[in-house]
């Protein structure tokens, strides 16, 4: 039976602080952890069970160490762009966000959950830069609807559609509260 890992308490402080930033929770919830959100009776039961089923039976067995994690990191990292200006590298996020969590055991899906949570802030970053400096922003919203077609489209939707119409205070209130610029400063 696999121990809970609790490292992947970063992964699910960003869900639960993403979600708050949101009118409605992600569609893949993450409040299998006892958080002090409220929206951990809110997840969706049918996501609850197969994340659980995930943890379960991985694909590979847990890791925590560089040689057996990073090749997810790259392979998650490979199925994502990057704008231009905010970049993170699978070897920058495996260092700065899954290195330090030395006693945690990550599944594939961690990796996964890591890098696109990050690209979520990257092009909302981006989307902020971009309109304020009233650039165009259909990259900008293009990268973050191919995002919003996965868990992140209840969170997502609404502030690509506030950005359509030249509004980025949904994209602002999410940067600011999951501290976005930090993950690609230092």
């Amino acid at each position: 039976m696999l121990k809970r890992r609790p490292g992947l308490s970063i992964a699910a402080a960003m869900f639960v602080l993403l979600a708050g930033c949101s009118s409605s929770p992600p569609a893949k919830g993450s409040g299998n952890g006892g958080s002090n959100g409220s929206s951990s009776g809110q997840d969706d039961p049918a996501a609850v069970a197969k994340k659980k089923e995930e943890q379960a039976n991985p694909s590979r067995p847990p890791a925590n160490n560089r040689a057996e994690v990073l090749p997810w990191v790259e392979k998650a990292h490979t199925k994502v762009t990057w704008p231009d200006r905010y970049k993170l590298t699978p070897d920058a996020i495996y260092t700065r966000f899954m290195e330090p969590a030395k006693d945690v055991k990550f599944v594939e899906q961690d990796a996964v959950d890591m890098v696109t949570i990050w690209n979520v802030c990257a092009w909302t970053l981006q989307l902020i830069d971009d309109t304020k400096g009233r650039k165009p922003v259909d990259q900008d919203l293009a990268a973050l609807g191919k995002l919003a077609d996965g868990d992140y489209k209840q969170m997502l939707d609404p502030m690509i559609s506030e950005a359509r119409l030249g509004g980025i205070t949904s994209a602002t209130q999410f940067a600011s509260a999951n501290d976005c610029g930090k993950g690609f400063t230092g």
